[in-house]
């Protein structure tokens, strides 16, 4: 039986892009979609609504997109209750710059995800996975090397000539390995 809680991307719908296909997968599905009313509210309550989601049912599979899973990554400091499975696509991973032109991504709360890197009181999932393109202009090597050295060598998964907009084959592969078995 599956069971997914789903927290999309910055301006992402529970209606439209990934979220329909996990809910196609699982037996109970639920989310946070990370809208414009969700992002009116202070960025540390938006991390609690997420934290209290999680908490509901630690055994649901988490998976994440983008800002939703920089904000999910944030739920899992000091996070009492540790999901079993959190699956990580294309975060944002803390502060970051485009190589090519200008722009700069830099999130609310980094010092505290620092901190808890620091103090190691991060969550450990039992199954920890985040997918990555090389290509992505959010990619930052020394911030990948962090998550594999938290939360083990093999978390941080990256693939060649993907973007920020991982491709559905990629999304499809990790999804099948990491939520229905498919090996």
């Amino acid at each position: 039986m599956i069971e997914i809680l789903y927290i999309t991307g910055r301006g992402g719908s529970l209606e439209k892009g990934l979220a329909p296909e996990l809910n196609k997968i699982a037996h109970s599905f639920d989310g946070i979609a990370v809208d414009v009313q969700f992002l009116k509210q202070p960025p540390l309550t938006q991390v609690e609504q997420i934290q209290s989601k999680i908490i509901e049912n630690p055994d649901r599979i988490v998976v994440a997109n983008s800002y939703g899973a920089y904000l999910t990554l944030q739920a899992l400091v000091d996070l009492k209750v540790t999901p079993n499975k959190v699956l990580l696509l294309s975060p944002v991973l803390g502060i970051a710059q485009a190589k090519d032109r200008m722009y700069m991504s830099r999130p609310p709360l980094t010092g505290r995800l620092k901190e808890a890197f620091e103090s190691s009181s991060l969550a450990k999932p039992e199954i920890f996975k985040v997918l990555m393109g090389n290509q992505d202009e959010l990619y930052n090597q020394e911030q990948f090397a962090l998550i594999d050295d938290y939360f083990g060598e093999g978390s941080a998964i990256i693939l060649n000539d993907e973007t920020h907009m991982l491709s559905h084959e990629a999304v499809k592969a990790f999804i099948g390995e990491y939520v229905l078995g498919d090996a």
